[in-house]
């Protein structure tokens, strides 16, 4: 007492001994996991031991790593997934955010030298969110159908959901209103047998489209279709609103078709004018925009007439109505009936 010691009485210490330096780490999970797209979350623990498996009494930061597999087989960091915890009584908790599309990861822990990664971690797709296109056609010519239009469910992700706890019915619609449109199968079922349905389109009005995809209760999707002319098929000549005088210019409009009435926009030419008086002549060049021509002509022959239009690469042709070309100004007199001689 007071600083001495007395003789016969015990003596009680304790001491704290600590750990070695960091030897060996745990993780978990160490199997192959799945998590949802909806949820892509997943704890991490990582349990770090000296030499003789002591827990280690003392922080230390273990730096956590996302890593993708690939396709090699190799695996590769994803960039901004990677953290750092410290330790409390050997062992670091985190709940690690993986990217929600589907793909298989990896976590890497890491503690000095010492490196551990845990079991693969598949992404599953969440719950269905949206009818989608999966591939579809930009364009298609009047009175052909198009190539197939392929279609599946997808989450909110992006993802394609395959496994379905129920069928879901699509219907698919086209504005604006066609010409003869016709859908093809009309009734589609997505189903887990059959996760992916076709269907295509005919139509024969030339025009771009929006063609849309919906379920009840799922977010719709569209896409927009260019349905393009036929083939040329017939020629409309505007013949002149008034008599054109013979030997004066008057305009002309010629516009192309195909057979399901469409003015051929994608029509060029060349084509070639004549009348029947065999006087025509062009002024100028045939240019045709958007399918239709304009086209200055002269026709120096009074009399009733009609335009023919004939597309050189093909031969078809067209007629006009017939119409009268007047005679012209006055240009020269002829006297008849004078005898040559007067006496």
């Amino acid at each position: 007492q007071d600083g001495q010691h007395l003789e016969g009485s015990p003596q009680i210490f304790t001491a704290s001994a600590i750990s070695g330096p960091p030897a060996r780490l745990e993780i978990d999970p160490s199997q192959d996991v799945e998590v949802s797209a909806d949820e892509p979350k997943i704890d991490i623990k990582v349990t770090v031991y000296d030499e003789y498996d002591n827990l280690i009494n003392y922080k230390i930061n273990v730096n956590f790593i996302l890593l993708k597999e690939t396709e090699s087989g190799d695996a590769e960091v994803v960039p901004s997934y990677s953290t750092s915890v410290t330790t409390t009584n050997g062992i670091a908790l985190v709940t690690f955010d993986i990217p929600p599309k589907v793909e298989e990861y990896r976590v890497k822990a890491t503690v000095d030298s010492l490196r551990i990664t845990s079991g693969k971690i598949t992404v599953i797709p969440g719950k269905p969110y949206k009818v989608s296109f999966i591939s579809y056609p930009t364009f298609t010519i009047a009175g052909e159908p198009t190539s197939p239009y392929e279609i599946g469910v997808q989450d909110q992700h992006g993802n394609s959901v395959t496994h379905l706890e129920e069928s879901i019915k699509v219907r698919v619609s086209i504005s604006p209103s066609g010409q003869n449109t016709q859908i093809t199968p009309s009734e589609l079922v997505i189903t887990s047998a059959s996760p992916r349905v076709s269907f295509t389109i005919y139509e024969e009005s030339a025009n771009i489209y929006t063609v849309s995809i919906s379920s009840p209760g799922l977010v719709k999707d569209e896409t927009s279709l260019e349905v393009k002319p036929a083939k040329l098929s017939y020629f409309e000549i505007s013949e002149p609103p008034f008599s054109p005088a013979a030997g004066t210019p008057f305009q002309i409009t010629v516009t192309a078709y195909d057979i399901f009435n469409n003015i051929k926009t994608d029509y060029e030419g060349p084509i070639e004018l004549s009348d029947t008086t065999e006087t025509l002549s062009v002024h100028g060049d045939i240019i045709f925009n958007n399918g239709i021509a304009v086209i200055i002509v002269t026709i120096t022959k009074a009399g009733e007439t009609a335009i023919t239009v004939r597309d050189i690469k093909t031969g078809i042709s067209q007629t006009s109505n017939r119409f009268l070309v007047k005679p012209g100004d006055i240009g020269y007199f002829e006297i008849e009936g004078v005898p040559s001689e007067i006496t």
